[in-house]
């Protein structure tokens, strides 16, 4: 699996979109309607600087995050 194909996979498992917008945007120090329009909805990402990976590592913990959340609310 690539890099942007891992993304998407990723991207699919996050249940609030607009949050993660904003907390990505801000951990990247971009604005939130860059992040949405540019890398998520073309899943573009800039080749230098190891974005796509530090993208995928950001989902992860994010994800990591929600997940948890969720089972304590159970």
């Amino acid at each position: 699996m690539d890099l942007v194909d891992n993304i998407k996979k990723l991207h699919s498992q996050i249940t609030d979109t607009e949050d993660f917008y904003g907390r990505i945007a801000e951990h990247f120090n971009m604005s939130k309607p860059s992040v949405r329009s540019g890398w998520f909805s073309r899943f573009e990402f800039p080749e230098k600087y190891r974005v796509k990976e530090n993208v995928i590592e950001f989902m992860q913990n994010y994800i990591r995050v929600q997940n948890a959340k969720k089972s304590v609310i159970k």
